[in-house]
């Protein structure tokens, strides 16, 4: 199985999930698609935490999300999805 593969089965649950657990009780779906660029997946970051008010430092104090999402920093984002 390719990573992109594997990064495509580790995303669209947690999509299903933001938008089943939390999104859908404000009435907004994230897009799910074919293949996940950085900069979508970042963009959805950015929207989630903006929407709910999320600081992801105090869920992941040792872990810098958006550094994850860094075009050049490609590998620690495929890290923290264990692919």
């Amino acid at each position: 199985m390719k990573n992109r593969q594997k990064v495509f089965d580790k995303i669209s649950p947690l999509i299903d999930a933001m938008n089943q657990e939390v999104l859908g009780y404000l009435g907004i779906k994230f897009e799910k698609r074919e293949a996940y660029a950085v900069d979508y997946v970042s963009e959805l970051l950015t929207m989630y935490k903006e929407t709910t008010g999320l600081d992801e430092t105090s869920l992941f104090p040792d872990v810098v999300i958006e550094k994850a999402f860094d075009k050049n920093n490609t590998k620690n984002c495929m890290n923290i999805w264990n692919v």
